[in-house]
């Protein structure tokens, strides 16, 4: 046990089953991800539920402690106003945490910090950047460019959507992609079943931010 670091020792006493579940699959994603989508293909009703919910909701909360390398395109809010983006891939945006409990977590810190990440000093700030994105991905893909905002907090995702709806094509996941995902059953149904929309009746029945959709 010598070899490993004292945060790799405490998710191995702590986080056991949420290692095996979990954290083996995404080593191996980020190592053979032909083998990974093999492997997830043809168990399907074994794995979804690793790599979505429930389980991908308590590796979002324990994404600091079990990154290993990152995906795509990091932007943090150190790195505003420098650069160009040159490739489409998928982008996280760091802004820190107002979290409590993340803020008080050892764990949770860079070698150059004395502190884990906080949040943006004001809303103002974490607003800014994001404007700054906006303009940035449009300038440089165009009018048609297709912006997917993934896991904002609720608050936020509302707000962004009514600002950036008359000017940029967006789309956010958490909120419409249920909707989208209904309303493309509806019409199928409809094919197999005939008659319009408004000769059926339909009862839904959700919970938590599903009422959102």
């Amino acid at each position: 046990m010598g070899f490993f670091t004292e945060l790799d020792t405490f998710n191995l006493a702590n986080d056991a089953l949420f290692g095996l579940t979990f954290v083996l699959p995404s080593l191996l994603q980020e190592r053979n991800e032909k083998l990974f989508y093999k492997l997830l293909i043809e168990n399907v009703e074994e794995l979804l539920p690793v790599v979505y919910t429930p389980i991908v909701g308590e590796a979002c909360q324990k994404y600091g402690g079990i990154f290993r390398c990152p995906q795509g395109f990091y932007i943090s809010f150190k790195e505003s106003m420098r650069g160009k983006i040159l490739e489409c891939l998928p982008i996280t945006i760091d802004v820190g945490t107002n979290n409590e409990q993340l803020l008080k977590d050892e764990n949770n810190k860079k070698p150059s910090q004395t502190k884990p990440n906080s949040c943006f000093s004001s809303v103002l700030e974490y607003s800014e950047l994001l404007h700054e994105f906006m303009r940035a991905v449009k300038q440089n893909y165009g009018e048609k460019v297709l912006i997917q905002f993934e896991d904002f907090a609720n608050h936020n995702a509302f707000e962004f959507l009514a600002k950036y709806g008359t000017t940029h094509l967006v789309f956010n996941d958490d909120i419409q992609w249920t909707s989208s995902v209904v309303l493309a059953g509806v019409v199928a149904a409809l094919k197999l079943v005939g008659g319009t929309i408004t000769k059926h009746t339909f009862l839904f029945f959700v919970v938590g931010e599903l009422v959102y959709a």
